[in-house]
């Protein structure tokens, strides 16, 4: 193994540290508001996308860390999807209305 490949590789877990932070922080502070479904389809499908050409280039760093990177942020998608569900299940729990997600009454969804 050459130095090149030592590079690719401290690269690559640079970028999965980068990633658990942020599923670190999502699941200490359970605050997923920030995070848009659109937006978080779009980097699922990149690193989709990296997996396959990388394979197709035989790095294996890069195939590491993209995996990695994918498995962290189908968990955010999950905890964003959990958390949601939670803060509405609570909402109607506490308020007793029968709004959905726009919600007309004059309270709000995120206290």
């Amino acid at each position: 193994m050459n130095r090149i490949f030592f590079i690719g590789l401290l690269a690559a877990l640079l970028g999965v540290i980068c990633n658990l932070s942020f599923l670190i922080y999502t699941i200490r502070y359970k605050i997923t508001n920030g995070i848009s479904y659109h937006w978080i389809s779009l980097v699922i499908t990149t690193d989709l996308l990296w997996i396959w050409y990388n394979i197709e280039i035989k790095s294996l760093p890069l195939i590491i860390s993209n995996i990695l990177s994918l498995i962290i942020l189908i968990s955010v998608l999950l905890l964003k999807i959990i958390y949601e569900k939670k803060k509405i299940a609570s909402h109607f729990k506490k308020k007793n209305c029968g709004c959905l997600e726009s919600c007309p009454c004059d309270h709000d969804l995120d206290k």
